[in-house]
């Protein structure tokens, strides 16, 4: 059973975790398709600023949902993702948009702040998001020092150890303790869908000593497939947060087509889902 609550105050549809919600400093939530304007089919909550659409239907779609989740008059804040282990800081001068770096055949996205697959503030009015469409976005949050990270994990990036990353930078920004920090793994492609070649299954071997534990045996042809979600829960609990605070949210996104957009099932001409965690502007103990 999946620990997501749907939650569908009108149109707009999206997912939380439950067990998040009594931390009432923390807003968070991960979008699906339902809810939009956008054709990707007709009226596909789109939320990123991609060829197939229209930046107007991306920013009717982006209101719509930050409205939906009770954060309407949040800053949101997004990356140009590369499947990097970049993260970046959001602090004063770092959180200002920078609307005139392009994504690759896409237009500009004017609450883009950089380059990178990962975002970390404690600043208040802020929210964080990731961009996914097969990919895993990664909350890390830290009730103790009240700041959070909002992380992208592909195979690169999971493979360049980018949710160990987060929880570095939070120690390294803000002295996070890893033991402290609860992890919220989202929707992404499972183990059931996600074939990989064998330079892929190569590569985690040399990186992981429990790559095994991420792949499943061969299959008829020889072909192994790649369980992201356990790749990362393993990374973090390797880097310290204790496997109990590690959520799985436990849904695929090439499986579930009325839920998710997925790049792989659709062939690259896909919406994008997002992702989104913040600190609400409350009274610290």
């Amino acid at each position: 059973m999946s620990p997501l609550t749907l939650r569908q105050p009108g149109p707009v549809a999206y997912y939380v975790f439950e067990a998040l919600e009594p931390l009432d400093f923390l807003c968070h939530a991960f979008s699906t398709r339902r809810g939009g304007v956008s054709p990707l089919p007709d009226r596909a909550l789109n939320l990123g600023y991609i060829e197939e659409d229209t930046p107007e239907n991306v920013q009717y779609n982006r209101s719509q949902f930050l409205a939906a989740i009770g954060q309407g008059g949040a800053g949101l804040r997004t990356l140009h993702q590369v499947h990097s282990d970049q993260i970046h800081i959001l602090n004063n001068e770092a959180a200002k948009t920078k609307p005139f770096l392009l994504a690759t055949g896409g237009p500009a996205d004017p609450q883009r702040v950089g380059e990178g697959d990962g975002l970390v503030t404690d600043r208040t009015g802020l929210l964080l998001g990731v961009q996914t469409a097969d990919c895993l976005p990664i909350l890390l949050i830290d009730p103790r020092r009240r700041a959070v990270a909002n992380l992208h994990a592909g195979w690169r990036g999971t493979h360049r150890r980018i949710a160990a990353g987060g929880v570095r930078v939070l120690a390294q920004a803000y002295g996070s303790r890893s033991a402290d920090l609860i992890a919220a793994i989202g929707p992404g492609i499972g183990a059931c869908c996600y074939e990989v070649g064998g330079e892929v299954v190569e590569a985690f071997r040399r990186e992981f000593s429990y790559a095994e534990d991420c792949l499943t045996p061969p299959n008829a042809a020889g072909r192994r497939h790649l369980d992201l979600a356990t790749a990362n829960r393993l990374q973090l609990t390797e880097a310290g947060v204790p496997s109990g605070q590690v959520l799985s949210a436990g849904r695929c996104t090439a499986c579930e087509p009325e839920w998710f957009f997925s790049y792989r099932r659709e062939g690259g001409r896909t919406g994008r889902l997002l992702a989104v965690v913040g600190l609400r502007p409350t009274d610290r103990p």
